[in-house]
């Protein structure tokens, strides 16, 4: 949400600390997150995923944020992508969750547990980290391939593929190649 967060980053001054909140739900049960890798406290910048088990259609959700430096890590509920902690917060029905926010590397992590990771070999850091509405993003520029491979149990099953993209301009191709 836009909410003012300046006193919590101010506290929340490295990276060694963004596992040290916790979130609650409504009922004051803990839940698990994310902490997705764009994450950058110098410049008062971090994304959380919050598995949050429902959302009223009729009531407001309140989810709470709790943030103490002498807390020790909370490993069990907050987790870096690919930890076990941030893989619960997609369940089983989420077979590839890429958050596409890691920077120069020339592979991305799934969020899921089922850890496929898109072999991206044509990424740079002369294309990555812009500021995007699901936190940061990677800038496709050119003709960019990205494989995960032939997972089994993706093979013979009916599925779907949800992205956000922003165009800059769009080609005869169009934006996405499934072959």
């Amino acid at each position: 949400t836009n909410m003012d967060m300046s006193s919590f980053f101010a506290k929340m001054t490295a990276d060694n600390t963004r596992k040290k909140v916790q979130f609650f739900g409504p009922d004051c049960s803990q839940l698990y997150a994310e902490v997705q890798q764009d994450y950058d406290f110098a410049n008062n910048y971090v994304t959380y995923w919050v598995k949050v088990p429902t959302i009223s259609a009729l009531d407001d959700t309140k989810v709470y944020m709790y943030y103490d430096p002498t807390f020790s890590a909370n490993t069990n509920y907050i987790g870096d992508t690919g930890e076990t902690a941030a893989q619960q917060v997609w369940n089983a029905n989420y077979v590839g969750v890429w958050h596409m926010a890691e920077g120069g590397s020339t592979d991305i992590k799934d969020s899921t547990a089922y850890s496929h990771v898109v072999g991206a070999a044509s990424l740079s850091d002369a294309n990555t980290a812009n500021n995007c509405i699901t936190g940061r993003c990677i800038d496709f520029q050119g003709d960019v391939n990205l494989s995960v491979g032939r997972p089994t149990h993706l093979q013979n099953n009916a599925f779907t593929i949800e992205f956000n993209a922003y165009m800059d301009a769009w080609n005869s191709a169009g934006p996405v190649n499934l072959d």
